[in-house]
């Protein structure tokens, strides 16, 4: 299930306009890795950013975060990116099918937390630890399932809850990804 929550306080992060890209890494990006116009990754000195008032881990850079409208579930493929993680039964055998109809082997689940460049935080709960994963899906239906509506126009989509903007994103190559 996902939610939506107010943002922690995380003000301190820097603007795109503003940021020194040579005083920044990111141990999670992809060498080759397009930026998409999206922003860099935000991670100071190679610890990921999180609120001074919680021990929730938030993830501030979104380039491979997809809406998906034929995911059933959401899908990350970095254990980092996890707030908390429960691995797989053992002996449970669990495969997801994507879209190349590969099957996947699902190491474990747990929650996300995104922040958006709207400054609203996105929570996303049982997200599927699927390590071969490609890009990051957030799905549409599980998103509606908890009252956040997915309203595409053209060359965007909006994030609303309760008939509140919540975050948006861009159709880029032929996938929309979450600003």
């Amino acid at each position: 299930m996902s939610s939506v929550e107010e943002p922690l306080g995380l003000d301190k992060l820097p603007s795109l306009s503003t940021i020194d890209p040579q005083g920044f890494s990111c141990p999670d990006c992809r060498s080759g890795a397009e930026d998409m116009g999206m922003g860099s990754c935000w991670i100071e000195g190679g610890n990921r950013s999180s609120s001074n008032n919680s021990n929730m881990k938030m993830i501030t850079y979104l380039n491979d975060w997809i809406i998906d409208s034929g995911a059933s579930v959401h899908i990350c493929g970095n254990i980092r990116a996890f707030n908390y993680f429960t691995p797989i039964e053992e002996g449970e055998h669990r495969m997801v099918l994507v879209g190349d109809l590969r099957p996947l082997p699902v190491i474990g689940k747990g929650q996300v937390v995104l922040k958006l460049a709207s400054n609203n935080i996105l929570v996303l709960n049982d997200v599927l630890y699927v390590p071969n994963i490609s890009l990051n899906l957030i799905s549409v239906s599980s998103l509606g399932k908890t009252g956040i509506r997915v309203l595409f126009d053209f060359d965007k989509f909006f994030l609303i809850k309760n008939n509140i903007f919540i975050g948006k994103g861009y159709c880029y190559k032929g996938v929309y990804r979450l600003e």
